[in-house]
């Protein structure tokens, strides 16, 4: 990066100079608006520090000249002054000036240098579906992109563009207007819309080389969320983009923290396991599922034996551990798709999509035999099994209720050990 300071006041130079070189970034520093016309006319800069007054000419002056020159006209200008008088700022940021600093409060011009340097150097990743049917431009926003270090996916139509998107997700999508194919960029930003979920809420960025106002508005309120006239200036892109992306990388930290919240709140917090309100979501659903397809579902219910006589032993700390660790037991022996739940204190169950009860009944064995051998803080633990699959036209409180007295037989029976409910 590269930064030019103007300032009268060679002071000043080294000061608001030092501000930059401490942060690796190339100064040059001259001393009046020509001079710094004729550097910005022979370098590229990223940044223009200027005083308002330069001796030769008003800094408002320096940027009509500079901005008229298309060499320069992307470079982001910031005023700094020793005026206070809120007019003589407001009459700099009308001009075009991204921001005004008062030479005495270099404070608050580090703050704008580093969270400046931060947008501009920050490397970003995420993969970018571009729709553009010509192919130079084509080639010159995806080399934009991968200098970026941003993976670049391009299409031509909008048609490719929505069996890609059918088949995987992108964390921005970059269409121009007039496409080849039947429909046009804004029937992609339709169809992006309408889709559910996240999918729906992807960024979008449009291109068009129409200067028609109400076009422009009418990609907007179809749901572009920003929008770049052609040609397309590389800086322009560039920082569209980085903002697209921040946006799109909230998006998915707040989607990220609604399911954290939504874990939180359906499982038990000191087992781990789905908690007895999501058992209530989740067994209509299962229950459904195993009618429609004709395929067995089965409950095993897990009673701790004599779980009050350890909590009253060994205190109610070692109680929770003994909880932990017949829950990881189930965590482990469980498959992707079975639900293991604490029901309630002692009680935990498990929901086994796919099994009769035969099957059932000797994975519940395994893992019983798995408990006995924990002992955790040395402590002795067996448990009893009841269990039952769904009949034809059962509820889950049917189920439930022969899952628990098969459960409740085999505590009758000694206790440790699986007692099926045929």
């Amino acid at each position: 990066m590269k930064v030019l300071v103007a300032d009268p006041s060679r002071f000043m130079r080294n000061v608001f100079g030092s501000i930059f070189l401490a942060r690796n970034i190339e100064v040059q520093a001259v001393e009046n608006g020509c001079q710094a016309l004729i550097a910005l006319e022979r370098e590229d800069f990223d940044l223009a520090c200027v005083a308002l007054e330069l001796g030769d000419m008003h800094a408002t002056e320096l940027l009509m000249c500079a901005r008229a020159r298309q060499r320069s006209n992307v470079v982001s200008f910031v005023a700094i002054t020793s005026d206070r008088e809120k007019a003589h700022i407001d009459a700099a940021l009308a001009a075009g000036f991204s921001a005004c600093f008062h030479k005495s409060n270099q404070a608050a011009f580090e703050a704008y240098v580093d969270a400046w340097t931060a947008s501009v150097t920050r490397r970003l990743s995420g993969s970018m579906l571009l729709v553009e049917d010509n192919e130079a431009t084509a080639r010159f926003c995806r080399e934009i992109m991968q200098h970026m270090g941003l993976t670049v996916e391009v299409k031509a139509s909008a048609e490719a563009a929505v069996d890609a998107l059918r088949h995987r997700s992108f964390s921005v999508v970059v269409t121009d207007f007039v496409l080849a194919g039947l429909q046009t960029g804004l029937d992609l930003i339709h169809f992006i819309r309408a889709r559910p979920g996240a999918a729906g809420r992807t960024p979008i960025l449009a291109l068009s080389a129409s200067d028609n106002a109400g076009q422009r508005i009418e990609i907007l309120r179809a749901g572009a969320n920003d929008f770049v006239h052609k040609p397309v200036l590389p800086e322009e892109l560039e920082v569209r983009l980085r903002n697209l992306i921040t946006l799109s990388d909230l998006f998915a930290s707040l989607d990220a923290q609604h399911q954290m919240v939504k874990d939180m709140a359906q499982r038990d917090r000191l087992t781990g396991l789905y908690n007895r309100h999501r058992l209530e979501e989740l067994a209509p659903e299962l229950m459904a599922e195993s009618r429609r397809t004709h395929k067995p579902l089965s409950l095993v219910l897990i009673d701790l034996d004599h779980f009050k006589r350890i909590n009253d032993t060994f205190g109610h700390a070692a109680g929770d551990q003994v909880l932990i660790a017949v829950a990881s037991v189930l965590r482990n022996g469980a498959r992707t798709e079975d639900v293991a739940v604490r029901y309630g204190g002692e009680e935990l169950l498990l929901l086994l999509p796919g099994l009769d009860v035969k099957q059932a009944a000797l994975g519940a064995d395994r893992m019983r035999r798995h408990i006995e051998g924990l002992r955790p803080s040395d402590i002795p633990v067996t448990c009893s099994m009841g269990v039952a699959a769904l009949k034809p036209d059962e509820d889950f409180e049917a189920l439930f209720r022969r899952a628990d007295a098969a459960a409740y037989q085999a505590k009758q029976h000694g206790r440790n050990q699986v007692i099926a409910h045929q």
